[in-house]
């Protein structure tokens, strides 16, 4: 019998060989590749910040408190308090927010910002978001 993950990769190449122009899938990789033209590029950005869950949740919700934020004009589009937040940029990309308990004190953030134009912008988000969690760190420890 063969591992779930090659029959997820057979099933996702049985599915684009009847989609016209779809992304190659790769054994192991996801059916949409973030990286093709038909989504625009994608980043992801993780840290894990010594702070509680809610106090990181309130830090992207409150407007107030945007101050580590490298661009604070995001709009919260919806939330799963205090786990999830979806923010869509001023310039028209989308954000995913996770946010995972880690112990009492501790959580692990990831920051998925898609829909970007070209590998320029991709680069440009990935260091904006990581200099971004480094002072949301910074805040969290005052």
């Amino acid at each position: 019998k063969k591992p779930v993950a090659w029959q997820q990769s057979e099933r996702a190449r049985r599915v684009l060989d009847k989609v016209p122009d779809a992304p190659t899938v790769m054994p192991g990789a996801d059916i949409f590749d973030p990286n093709s033209k038909l989504n625009g590029f994608a980043i992801t950005s993780t840290r894990t910040l010594d702070g509680s869950v809610s106090a990181v949740f309130r830090a992207f919700n409150d407007p107030t408190k945007r101050t580590w934020c490298h661009d604070r004009l995001f709009t919260v589009r919806s939330t799963v308090a205090p786990r999830m937040l979806r923010l869509t940029m001023p310039d028209e990309t989308v954000v995913a927010v996770s946010i995972a308990r880690q112990g009492n004190t501790r959580c692990l953030v990831t920051v998925e910002q898609s829909k970007l134009a070209d590998t320029a912008a991709a680069e440009r988000a990935r260091h904006a978001w990581k200099g971004s969690l480094e002072r949301l760190a910074a805040m969290l420890d005052e």
